[in-house]
């Protein structure tokens, strides 16, 4: 199963901005606050020339998403990205 599907399974969809950034929020429905953004971190502090792999999460336990789901969900995509 892919990450996408994991997402869709506890009613997140993906949202791609580009080729480096994409969302998995409930943009459909708008009835869920919890989100997942995997994005590449455009800041060139400490002499760092590389950006950096930077994941943004918002979860709401109250909205009854299984949280064991989503995280394998996470960790899914970061696999498919390479980050893991």
């Amino acid at each position: 199963m892919t990450a996408q599907e994991m997402f869709e399974e506890i009613g997140l969809q993906e949202l791609k901005f580009n080729s480096e950034e994409m969302m998995y929020d409930d943009e459909e429905n708008d009835l869920l606050n919890t989100y997942v953004s995997f994005n590449k971190s455009r800041s060139f502090r400490d002499d760092r020339q590389k950006p950096r792999n930077e994941i943004e999460i918002f979860f709401f336990p109250d909205e009854c998403i299984d949280f064991d789901k989503f995280i394998t969900a996470v960790k899914k995509r970061m696999e498919e990205k390479g980050w893991l």
